[in-house]
């Protein structure tokens, strides 16, 4: 017992590890906290589109009526003016939503899924320029492009962002094989109406 004492007192072999370097009284108390320097924000921030509503003559009544209750009355409570196809495709499946800035609607059939959406927010980022777009739709600037397959169109109407997109199964079948089938969707989109209160 005596022997293995003295080994455990001997010098040298204490395990513990080294107390940590104080730090004097007043670094701890006296410095002000400070938060976590991000960088100054630079653009991005959401503003508000001003919306300019089509009238009331301009809207399409057969388009309106054939869609079901629910996608009716998302119709009717969007914020912004609401454009659905009107040809070359017939559906077998419809839907529209709508959201507190925003509008959807998707269409199905055979394989082929059409996507329409418009928002009333933008991101502003200062001392960017816009780029002009590719093609002109619906006599305003647009953008068409094709990724994976998928046929999209961008484009700025009634003060509101438009953005149409154009799915086959399998991706490279007709109408899928060229942007004609898109282009002639986005031309043949017809105004179905918007929330009457928002146009205040």
């Amino acid at each position: 017992m005596f022997v293995v004492a003295a080994t455990l007192l001997a010098p040298g072999c204490d395990t513990a590890p080294p107390p940590e370097p104080s730090l004097p009284r007043a670094a701890l108390t006296d410095a002000p906290a400070r938060a976590p320097d991000r960088g100054k924000v630079r653009g991005g921030q959401k503003v508000m589109r001003a919306v300019r509503w089509p009238a009331d003559s301009a809207r399409d009544p057969q388009v309106y009526g054939a869609l079901d209750e629910q996608s009716r009355a998302a119709v009717d409570a969007s914020p912004v003016p609401v454009l659905l196809p009107n040809g070359p495709l017939s559906f077998e499946r419809q839907q529209v939503m709508r959201g507190p800035q925003w509008y959807a609607f998707s269409g199905a059939r055979h394989g082929v899924t059409v996507s329409v959406q418009a928002s009333g927010q933008a991101r502003v980022y200062p001392g960017v320029k816009p780029v002009p777009g590719s093609h002109t739709l619906r006599d305003q600037e647009a953008f068409v492009s094709s990724n994976e397959g998928i046929w999209a169109a961008s484009w700025i109407e009634h003060g509101v962002a438009y953005d149409v997109s154009l799915e086959c199964a399998p991706v490279d079948d007709p109408p899928c094989n060229d942007e004609h089938t898109l282009v002639a969707l986005v031309e043949g989109l017809v105004y179905v109406g918007g929330d009457e209160g928002a146009r205040r």
